[in-house]
């Protein structure tokens, strides 16, 4: 008799404890925000369940906060605890490394040098010897593998220069 009344009484409390608690380890994926006009997602006006609410629709986020697990049947005592049942939001792309700025160096034989055989026929207009601002005027990056849409793009995917200073270094620095 005890044992049968200590079973029920724990399936009880299965039953009344909220889904993101009873979930453990095992969490439910974040969503981005889906396409709203995508029907494979978010469903279509004529639907009996609002797709339109859905986690895949509105993305994660917004399915806690406005609380829509309401109306999917899933139970939770907070927003917190809808967050706690998902898996954390992916972290942003790192923002892409940019190339260091070059000066003008165009004079020295290392950078600019003597052109020794084909391969370094290309040298003298290159960044190393004309310096980043020159290279990007000149759509020099042309003949070295990038693709740029302007100018502008192509100072943009470099460091910022040293300096005002450094625009008008001599060229035996």
């Amino acid at each position: 008799m005890k044992l049968s009344f200590m079973l029920t009484l724990c399936a009880g409390v299965a039953v009344t404890t909220p889904v993101g608690a009873r979930q453990g380890l095992q969490k439910l994926p974040f969503f981005k925000p889906g396409n709203r006009n995508d029907p494979r997602l978010c469903g279509t006006n004529f639907d009996v369940w609002n797709e339109r609410s859905s986690e895949r629709c509105v993305g994660t986020i917004k399915y806690c906060e406005n609380k829509n697990w309401r109306m999917f049947r899933e139970k939770f005592d907070s927003v917190d605890e809808c967050f706690q049942s998902r898996q954390p939001a992916p972290q942003p792309a790192p923002e892409p490394t940019k190339l260091p700025f070059k000066v003008n160096r165009t004079g020295i034989p290392l950078f600019c040098g003597p052109v020794d055989s084909a391969a370094d026929f290309d040298k003298k207009y290159s960044e190393d010897c004309v310096g980043t601002i020159e290279y990007c005027k000149e759509e020099n990056w042309w003949d070295f593998g990038e693709k740029f849409e302007s100018e502008d793009e192509c100072l943009k995917s470099r460091n910022p220069a040293p300096g005002a200073e450094a625009r008008s270094l001599p060229a035996t620095q």
